[in-house]
């Protein structure tokens, strides 16, 4: 009687372990069924836990319900696995994205998997990494039924623990099905975090209840197309059962042309500029500004977004500060008016606007300062920052403007999914910028004292030439040579076949998931894609 497998393939985990040790032996794979308490209460984890197991068991079976044990027991097949012991050290669901603790260990060894994982987001990770030691029975390749799982032995965590993707909907809606989904791919790919681009110079598609800010809905695309805080809520909860969390950008002062078709001199009014609609910022000048503003953030942060249910998470913001145009300023009359009458120049405007935006933070949070994310244009004027101020670079790698302030940083420098050559190299195929977006080191010329202050970063899709019905295929593979950078760190970059077929297995789950994925590189399907 057989009571395991031996073969010569070799399973591969993305992004890479930190310690992997994989052997070629296979066990029958029966329908997996989760086992899961709480070391530190002895209780059984709670329902959200085994409910994310189920999406993450479901991409193990990509062709047909697995056979039943006795099935495997009476073709002399003895060594079935079945079932998952999962021990969650913490029952706390309190997460904090500068500090957050995402390690595990797994263990492969018939008839059991064993997982010991920090929290809820850690165990998340485990599975993600457990699924892709899936394969087809070697004893019945032909057999729908019949899977395998590679005996395996994993300690694992991430190298940094902030890593995101920027969703762009202000330039093409997306609807909160297919946002879901994308939760879904990052979850299977290992980030953690989803940036949701909700304001700019086309569009404001999130939608409040109170005056002034409810007059946005003017800014939305169409009366069919928008978010409500609770959808946002709705949205963040389901994130949170992946382990990953959802945070928003409201972008100011610059992009906010839409904002003026709720009310035309909240925005400035600079003919000379107005032919690109990205140029035109907010009117400092005008006090109902900061009163749009105010509305807003409160909105946000006294919604449960995110303190809903078991989960609390430490409150995040983006509020922009790209491409800020400051002589635009300079060409309406009424802001120009206000500078000169207090001696200001557009800096000094600017540093006021960004005070006045903290300050009204302080006082909605009651001086409990959220992680508040600016683009690192923002930098470049000495605004006043918070010590929960982060500085996300996008125009250069150089983080010191930031780092030698004590302030942390994120980047998605050379990691713009939108364009078609990064980092100026050109590709015969797109898909094949993925190679550049594998060499980018985010610690690169990072002295070792303020390496700590790197949290990570992460790809941004914008969204000015994709929909919901192409963003998948734009995104995926390509960003997972991203998120094997942003978790492994790993110290060769080199650009070898285990690499392309580590990635590309890791590709393959997104496909059973339901992801639109596109391709890597020529290769065989991947299992469960339609067959003869």
């Amino acid at each position: 009687m057989i009571a395991f497998i031996i073969q010569s393939y070799q399973a591969t985990i993305a992004p890479k372990p930190a310690n992997a040790k994989i052997m070629n032996l296979f066990y029958s794979l029966g329908n997996l069924q989760l086992q899961c308490t709480y070391e530190d209460t002895k209780a059984q984890c709670n329902n959200h836990i085994f409910e994310n197991f189920k999406f993450f068991a479901k991409t193990m079976y990509p062709r047909e319900e697995p056979y039943a044990e006795e099935i495997y027991q009476k073709k002399s097949l003895l060594s079935v696995v079945t079932k998952v012991t999962a021990i969650v050290k913490s029952s706390s669901e309190q997460y904090d994205i500068a500090t957050i603790d995402e390690s595990y260990t797994l263990l492969i060894q018939a008839p059991s998997v064993q997982i010991t994982a920090a929290n809820h987001f850690a165990l998340s990770r485990a599975f993600a990494s457990l699924i892709q030691l899936m394969d087809i029975h070697p004893d019945m390749k032909e057999d729908k039924k019949a899977y395998s799982i590679q005996q395996a032995e994993i300690q694992d965590k991430a190298a940094f623990p902030w890593r995101e993707l920027l969703l762009d909907a202000a330039r093409h809606y997306i609807s909160l099905d297919t946002l879901k989904h994308q939760v879904d791919a990052l979850a299977i790919a290992k980030f953690n975090v989803l940036h949701l681009h909700v304001s700019d110079a086309e569009s404001v598609p999130l939608q409040f209840k109170n005056a002034p800010q409810n007059k946005l809905k003017a800014a939305q695309w169409s009366p069919y197309h928008y978010y409500t805080i609770e959808d946002m809520v709705e949205l963040q909860t389901y994130a949170n059962q992946r382990g990953v969390i959802l945070y928003l950008e409201i972008d100011v002062p610059g992009h906010v042309y839409s904002w003026g078709k709720a009310e035309q001199d909240i925005v400035a009014h600079c003919p000379s500029y107005s032919g690109n609609i990205n140029n035109v910022p907010i009117n400092p000048a005008n006090e109902k500004s900061y009163e749009y503003i105010k509305g807003i953030i409160s909105e946000i942060f006294n919604s449960a977004l995110f303190t809903k249910g078991n989960m609390k998470i430490s409150p995040m913001i983006h509020l922009g500060g790209d491409e800020m145009i400051g002589v635009c300023w300079w060409e309406d009359s009424t802001i120009a008016q206000y500078m000169m009458n207090r001696y200001m120049d557009v800096e000094d405007l600017w540093r006021e606007f960004h005070g006045r935006v903290n300050g009204i933070i302080s006082e909605i949070t009651n001086g409990n300062y959220p992680y508040q994310v600016y683009w690192d244009d923002s930098l470049q004027n000495g605004n006043p920052m918070t010590e929960k101020s982060v500085a996300h670079f996008w125009t250069s790698t150089d983080k010191s403007a930031a780092l030698n302030q004590n302030m942390y940083a994120i980047q998605s420098t050379n990691w713009y999914l939108d364009q078609m050559t990064p980092i100026n190299k050109t590709h015969y195929l797109f898909e094949d910028t993925w190679i550049d977006f594998y060499q980018v080191d985010i610690l690169a010329g990072v002295s070792e004292d303020k390496k700590k202050l790197v949290l990570g970063g992460g790809p941004c899709q914008w969204g000015e030439t994709v929909t919901e019905r192409s963003i998948e295929q734009h995104m995926y593979p390509r960003a997972l040579a991203i998120s094997e950078v942003l978790w492994s760190n790993p110290s060769s970059r080199a650009i070898t076949q285990t690499v392309i077929d580590r990635l590309g297995n890791l590709n393959c789950k997104l496909f059973h998931a339901g992801i639109k994925t596109g391709t890597m590189n020529p290769g065989v399907p991947c299992l469960g894609y339609p067959e003869k």
